[in-house]
């Protein structure tokens, strides 16, 4: 409940085309990376390691942006968010679906696990969704 409030609170300081526009290209990714993420042969430690390294990534990033307040560093950082949740997302479909990993077993959910990773999914897909709006601007 906490979560929608500031959902709502970071919303309502964007322009509603820009609102809109943020979540159809979430809506659109969310579909296109699950798609991917039930298909692909790829290990799951692959996407693993790649989110470790965007995380990485996005530390430097962040201090160096509380100490200048250039557009680009917001740019760049928004864009590796996107990513890593992203990441995050095809991971944790895989992990509900039944991922392969490189040891050859199947890693999946058990059968009291889908409401953990039904909130996964929700937190990655909010998560996109925020950075992609951060992504867009346009604040009111």
């Amino acid at each position: 409940m906490c979560e929608t409030y500031m959902v709502g609170g970071l919303t309502a300081q964007y322009t509603s085309k820009v609102v809109i526009l943020a979540g159809l290209s979430t809506a659109l990714v969310v579909i296109a990376l699950t798609v991917y993420a039930m298909k692909t042969n790829v290990p799951i430690e692959v996407f693993a390691a790649m989110s470790w390294v965007v995380c990485l990534a996005m530390l430097p990033i962040a201090i160096i942006g509380i100490f200048m307040a250039l557009p680009i560093l917001h740019t760049v950082y928004c864009v590796l968010g996107v990513l890593l949740y992203s990441l995050y997302l095809i991971i944790d479909t895989m992990y509900i679906c039944g991922g392969k990993s490189l040891s050859g077993n199947n890693i999946q959910c058990s059968m009291d696990d889908y409401i953990v990773g039904a909130l996964m999914l929700y937190l990655d897909i909010v998560m996109l969704f925020i950075y992609i709006l951060r992504l867009f601007g346009n604040k009111d």
